[in-house]
């Protein structure tokens, strides 16, 4: 549902982040918290907003405990359920069950961390991840003052990225998420002149330019191009401190 409010009757939108880690060690689980702890504090302290959050294996106020559980939809889309067999998960079709059905009757944006490989619809081509918009304000043709009130969604595969960027697992982990929540919050600015298409900023230093390069992390302490943090910093205080999109 979209819903466009006029001045009087505008109220933030301030939607709850649940943080889903499925099929991860305990180490892992400790170095993933932390990572996105990170990354959401540093979001946090940028637009100086809070960002109501919870992780599913810890009690939460925002959701009841039958919310916090994945299981049924991954198993549903794992891959073993395809002909040729390959193991994983389709993202593709995980990010559309939990938009589709919901796991909540409020929205909410839900990430699904997960042990096994993600991979494209027909369980072919493994992806470190993927993502749907929160707040796609960013995107061509897209009027800029209405709120969209849908799920946003992301999976983020230590598995896959285990696999693509080996032993340094932790820092490619941390550009591709924070890439995939770039996206949920609305990037690229498709106003930018570093906006190179859909998902996709063409600074060499900027993780929204799509690529696990490592030497972003050196180059660039705020991950984002001028561009895109500037776009950020307005979307997270559009989302979750009453702002108006423009």
């Amino acid at each position: 549902m979209n819903t466009t409010m006029s001045s009087s009757t505008y109220k933030p939108y301030n939607p709850p982040l649940l943080i889903t880690l499925h099929n991860l060690s305990e180490e892992e689980k400790k170095i993933v918290k932390s990572i996105l702890e990170e990354i959401l504090e540093k979001f946090e302290r940028w637009s100086n907003v809070t960002i109501p959050r919870c992780y599913s294996d810890e009690q939460c106020g925002y959701f009841s405990s039958g919310h916090l559980d994945l299981r049924r939809y991954i198993e549903e889309w794992s891959c073993r359920r395809w002909p040729h067999y390959k193991d994983g998960i389709s993202a593709p079709d995980v990010i559309a069950d939990i938009r589709r059905h919901g796991l909540i009757y409020s929205p909410h944006m839900h990430v699904l961390v997960t042990g096994d490989m993600a991979r494209d619809f027909e369980c072919k081509r493994i992806l470190r991840g993927l993502a749907f918009p929160t707040v796609p304000s960013s995107l061509p043709g897209l009027p800029k003052d209405v709120v969209f009130e849908v799920p946003g969604a992301a999976v983020i595969s230590v598995g896959s990225i285990k696999i693509l960027d080996g032993d340094d697992w932790p820092t490619a982990f941390l550009i591709e998420a924070a890439y995939r929540f770039g996206i949920l919050y609305g990037l690229p600015d498709a106003d930018s002149p570093n906006y190179k298409g859909r998902f996709y900023c063409s600074h060499g230093d900027c993780v929204m330019n799509g690529k696990s390069n490592k030497k972003i992390l050196e180059n660039n302490p705020n991950l984002y191009c001028k561009y895109d943090l500037e776009r950020l910093i307005y979307n997270l205080k559009s989302v979750h401190g009453g702002h108006r999109f423009y």
